[in-house]
């Protein structure tokens, strides 16, 4: 339950006097009313956020109306909007896509987007979509506790190739949660790989890469795991692609027990 001094069936005094916390939390409670603040600034809502710098919320998700709950099952507007809330966060895959965007703004978003189409009646518009209401900074993320991969080692592989044809490259790196992770290559000719993978920690893996034009290029690789949390780019290696030799052959001479002939090499390299 949930009013305006109360939320989570605890009253504001009892947040203020018995919880201590050394690092605030984030708040979401879809009870009646506990974002409601009057002329006072006496209200559960003024109590998480103002009441200490180091204890209670450092943001909240409250109700300015009514949350529309079930006390006998989680079937309720509310408490899906809640879960959509976490389901941002939690689902990686399907709908934050990393880790990066796990700010409370784009969850908000998340949730009253995924609703909106579903609902039917006023009441609950008002109080899902314009009575549930993010206290707290929207570009705030929440920290993923995951560890990222380690920077995958320098890519192996030939320094110098020919325009066309293709080459190995090799690299490896290790995850400390021993999770499996993916690679992304970066063949600065204005493309890269797709994210290749997943792999078992620790392996060694390959791939192929063939550049249309001459130069010089430096290529690297980057790693995530499954929760995409990435390493940083790799040192780099530099890889020089020369064009084949074109050869013009000139004017024929001679007879039939000995024939010349002008050949010129207009490639940018010798042919042996």
């Amino acid at each position: 339950h949930a009013n305006e001094q109360m939320s989570l069936d605890v009253n504001r005094n009892s947040w203020e006097a018995d919880y201590h916390n050394t690092k605030p939390f984030f708040i979401h409670d879809y009870g009646c009313h506990c974002g409601d603040m009057d002329a006072t600034d006496d209200g559960v809502l003024h109590s998480m956020l103002f009441h200490s710098d180091t204890e209670l919320a450092f943001a909240c998700v409250y109700n300015t109306g009514y949350g529309w709950g079930n006390q006998q099952s989680t079937k309720s507007s509310s408490a899906l909007q809640q879960k959509l809330f976490w389901a941002y966060m939690f689902d990686v895959t399907n709908n934050s896509g990393s880790s990066m965007n796990w700010q409370l703004g784009k969850a908000m978003a998340h949730s009253r987007d995924t609703m909106a189409p579903t609902i039917s009646w006023g009441g609950s518009w008002r109080e899902i979509i314009q009575c549930c209401l993010l206290f707290g900074d929207p570009a705030q993320r929440l920290k993923d506790m995951t560890k990222p991969p380690e920077t995958p080692e320098r890519p192996k592989g030939p320094t110098e190739g020919i325009v066309g044809v293709e080459y190995m490259f090799f690299t490896s790196t290790t995850d400390p949660e021993g999770e499996q992770v993916s690679y992304l290559w970066d063949w600065d000719d204005n493309t890269s790989s797709d994210w290749l993978g997943p792999f078992d920690s620790g392996v060694t893996v390959s791939t192929f890469h063939s550049w249309a034009e001459a130069g010089e290029y430096e290529i690297r690789v980057k790693a995530k795991d499954t929760h995409s949390a990435k390493s940083d780019w790799s040192d780099s290696l530099t890889i020089r692609i020369v064009d084949l030799p074109v050869l013009e052959i000139g004017d024929i001479s001679g007879s039939l027990f000995k024939i010349s002939a002008v050949i010129k090499n207009n490639g940018s390299i010798d042919a042996t």
